[in-house]
């Protein structure tokens, strides 16, 4: 391990590289390569005509007529004539010489055989956008067609049909140089940002103190840290968490000392209205409530018989009615001079102040 490290160190020193600016320069890289491949994509369509012989004048000069027929895409005469059957069609050569719209017209345009001595000809039209190179190739074969008839018996001679096509491909041009361009500037801006963030002491960044104390999951004893920093920060801890037990001892002292303030309303309140009616609220004190002593008999107490209890059974009843009477009027004597609630003392004051009463 220590080997290694040495020799990374030395490579950084030499070459001035390190493992951060390698793996930021290729990620810089391929974005830039993947933004700028766009602009080098093109599309091709290539349609096959096959150029076949009816007499047998043509049958003898086949090859010459194919290779004539492949080299009148080629001329500025026949991009002329395409635009003029075409109305659709923009010139994208406007404004420039003859020789320059020629040259522009055959950078667009390929003709080919497929082989040394076949009679299909080949034409692609290559264009930054799929649809047009697709129309440019169905235009220029039957411009060919056209073309062809000047110069050839159509009828007796020579015949001309599409075999194949359109066919499109993409096509990435100067791809190499792009690759190169994309190297070139990932490399350059994380070399640039690693002097910028790590290196150059104007733009230098500090590492955040939390970042430098380690995860808060990680149980194990950080040597970096000494003992001393341990304990104090212990006894932070413990501090906070007595000041959070002191604020809420302090809040349930706020709220017991609400309920002995809403209490002594309560008891004014209920002074006032009994000095406003005191024949409503008398202050008698509370009656004492009679607890019957019961005496145990004695042992030498005779047993009567049940013929006793059966003769004076009605008597019993009678005497029962009158103390029913005495209970229900102690109950409603209780029930007159009960202490009244905190709903009715508030009742009562309103009715007296709006002068019900």
């Amino acid at each position: 391990m220590e080997m290694e490290k040495l020799i990374e160190k030395k490579l950084v020193n030499r070459v001035g590289l390190s493992s951060r600016v390698v793996v930021v320069g290729i990620i810089f890289s391929a974005v830039f390569f993947l933004l700028l491949i766009d602009l080098f994509k093109t599309y091709q369509s290539e349609i096959s005509i096959l150029v076949s012989a009816k007499s047998q004048v043509a049958a003898k000069q086949q090859s010459q007529i194919v290779s004539n027929i492949s080299e009148l895409p080629k001329t500025l005469a026949f991009y002329e004539r395409m635009l003029k059957n075409n109305s659709d069609m923009r010139d994208v050569t406007k404004g420039l010489s003859p020789q320059k719209r020629k040259d522009k017209w055959n950078e667009m345009l390929t003709v080919k055989r497929a082989g040394f001595d076949a009679s299909v000809v080949k034409i692609a039209i290559t264009t930054s956008h799929k649809a047009d190179s697709e129309q440019l190739a169905i235009k220029t074969a039957r411009t060919l067609f056209d073309t062809s008839a000047f110069y050839y018996n159509i009828k007796k001679d020579v015949d001309l049909r599409i075999v194949d096509g359109p066919i499109t491909r993409v096509y990435i041009s100067n791809w190499f140089w792009l690759f190169i361009f994309s190297i070139i500037a990932g490399f350059s801006i994380s070399g640039l940002l690693q002097y910028l963030l790590f290196e150059s002491k104007k733009f230098s960044i500090k590492k955040p103190e939390f970042l430098k104390m380690g995860s808060f999951f990680e149980f194990k004893k950080n040597p970096n840290i000494p003992v001393e920093e341990e304990l104090e920060m212990l006894n932070n801890l413990y501090k906070n968490q007595q000041a959070e037990q002191t604020f809420d001892f302090e809040q349930e002292q706020k709220e017991e000392f609400g309920n002995l303030e809403y209490e002594k309303k309560f008891q004014e309140m209920k002074k006032i209205t009994k000095s406003l009616e005191p024949d409503k609220y008398p202050n008698f004190p509370e009656m004492p409530i009679a607890h019957k002593v019961e005496a145990s008999a004695p042992a030498n107490l005779p047993i009567a018989d049940d013929s006793f209890f059966i003769q004076n059974e009605a008597p019993i009843e009678l005497e029962s009615a009158p103390s029913q009477s005495v209970e229900s009027e102690q109950d409603s004597i209780s029930s007159e001079t009960r202490e009244p609630t905190p709903e009715e003392l508030k009742k009562r004051l309103n009715e007296l102040l709006k002068g019900k009463i």
